[in-house]
């Protein structure tokens, strides 16, 4: 599913990621980042990322700045979930077993940067950390390859059974 943000969106997103950015490093929250780029990217195409999905399930992001260890990005039918966000095309799912596996009810993978994303799919999070740990140069994770990933539209049939 393919998510086109408007310039409002786009400059929330700009406005929620610096400024989680910011809140995150004056409260000694470790900047994991292992690319090059900008530091705040990550926070600010991580929530448009957030928002897109949100947009798509018809929910609310969180809308909190503050320090975020361990936390979930949105619900949708009482299930929380958190959105994982890579601005390359062909990105797999990468979950930290750090995270836990109790925080959080599912993953949703969305690939792109502003203002176009795509929402290549999701899984339950029981699913995620019932796999190998893999190690793919920055420490061991969970990997799930994209065509392992269920299609986002059936997220809405399958919680609205549950």
């Amino acid at each position: 599913m393919k998510i086109t943000l408007t310039r409002e969106e786009v400059r929330l997103s700009v406005f929620m990621g610096k400024s989680r950015y910011a809140c995150a490093r004056s409260n000694g929250v470790l900047d994991a980042q292992i690319g090059d780029q900008d530091k705040a990217f990550i926070d600010i195409n991580g929530f448009a990322g957030e928002l897109a999905v949100c947009r798509a399930l018809n929910v609310y992001p969180d809308l909190s700045v503050s320090p975020r260890q361990g936390s979930w990005d949105c619900e949708y039918e009482g299930s929380r979930i958190d959105v994982k966000t890579t601005h390359h095309l062909n990105g797999r799912l990468l979950v930290s077993p750090k995270k836990g596996a109790d925080w959080t009810d599912i993953y949703v993978l969305v690939v792109g940067r502003m203002p176009d994303f795509e929402i290549k799919g999701w899984m339950m999070t029981a699913s995620v950390f019932d796999r190998e740990l893999r190690d793919l140069g920055h420490g061991l994770g969970y990997v799930v390859e994209n065509k392992e990933l269920h299609p986002f539209p059936s997220l809405v049939r399958e919680l609205s059974v549950m």
